[in-house]
């Protein structure tokens, strides 16, 4: 079953932060809570690196399908990393927060719709804040 992880792994993950990528402009890390994971983003995106971050993102959701992704540390992104990141949040139960200014001018540049008109609120979840029931439009509130 998909999401589901045994106990012991469960436990031996729970709230320590995991590299999950690295490069010289980029890493991620995952940090697994009760009912999601927040995956953040740290550094820059674009064409180099963006086709490993979709990856790494995919295999995040093995990990949980219930994703927070913070992009709040990410200090560039180009078309092809906003465009990755628009269609990563929309394929499934996503939630993303703390999108920088420059993320969201580009997302309307390109007339993508915001994470917050995705029903994200105002984009900015705290780790206190977790998502609720998921729906198929990648929302992750309640309702």
């Amino acid at each position: 079953m998909t999401g589901v992880r045994p106990p012991d792994r469960v436990n031996a993950m729970a709230g320590t932060e995991q590299l999950l990528y690295l490069d010289d402009m980029l890493h991620v890390t995952c940090t697994v809570t009760p009912g999601h994971s927040i995956v953040r983003l740290v550094g820059e995106i674009d064409r180099i690196n963006v086709t490993e971050l979709v990856h790494t993102l995919d295999r995040a959701r093995r990990i949980d399908e219930r994703l927070v992704v913070d992009l709040g540390q990410v200090t560039f992104s180009d078309v092809a990393g906003v465009r990755a990141l628009s269609l990563f949040a929309g394929s499934g139960p996503t939630v993303v927060r703390d999108t920088p200014q420059q993320i969201d001018r580009l997302m309307r540049l390109l007339d993508l719709p915001s994470f917050r008109e995705r029903g994200d609120g105002d984009g900015r979840r705290t780790d206190a804040d977790p998502p609720a029931s998921a729906r198929s439009d990648g929302d992750l509130r309640g309702g």
